[in-house]
């Protein structure tokens, strides 16, 4: 049975027209249908037919779902050709982990990761909040911007937050959550070869 995949705007409906909802890769096989979260928002009016469009953003984000859509088919006729069954948790993991993810934003790649784990509820709330910190930083943004010196730098935006201040404690937690984040990519940690600075 052949599979059947598009990109759609707020399947759930909860969200008004001038609200940013998730776009998302609906996979149809065998009367089963599937949704992955791409990480993009948009309103009503800035996604049609299946692209973004009224934004300024709207290549790089159109480049962004593309290169996602095709890693899913591939990803999705990989898992049927080995008679795999086909999974949710296992469809994100795959799509969201290698090489291609290096053209994607980091913590998108994150956030998805850690939506498809299967670790503790408690682990993944406190990646999320270091996730959060890195992307107030603008430090790191895609997975190209992880350098020694781009960690070193986020280290000190940490040492320097007044509201929260954080504890020595916490900010080695936050260093070991990150890090353990970034090397679940295949891909990043062969690269990096598990070395932090911090």
């Amino acid at each position: 049975m052949a599979i059947t995949l598009s990109l759609i705007r707020d399947h759930r409906g909860r969200k008004q027209p001038n609200e940013e909802a998730p776009i998302e890769i609906r996979l149809i096989y065998q009367r089963k249908v599937f949704y992955l979260n791409t990480g993009i928002k948009t309103k009503a009016n800035e996604f049609v037919g299946g692209s973004v469009v009224n934004r300024i953003d709207a290549p790089e984000l159109n480049k962004r779902l593309e290169i996602l859509f095709v890693k899913t088919h591939r990803e999705v006729n990989a898992i049927l050709e080995s008679g795999g069954e086909l999974k949710m948790a296992d469809i994100r993991r795959r799509v969201w982990t290698g090489s291609e993810s290096d053209e994607l934003d980091f913590i998108d790649w994150a956030k998805q990761y850690l939506e498809s784990s299967d670790k503790a509820t408690g682990t993944i709330s406190h990646c999320i909040t270091v996730l959060n910190r890195v992307e107030s930083s603008n430090i790191i943004k895609k997975w190209s911007d992880i350098s020694v010196e781009a960690i070193y730098k986020f280290d000190e935006y940490l040492h320097g937050l007044r509201s929260p201040r954080l504890s020595m404690s916490t900010i080695y937690n936050h260093h070991k959550h990150l890090k353990a984040t970034a090397r679940e990519n295949s891909s990043f940690s062969s690269v990096f070869s598990g070395f932090w600075p911090v």
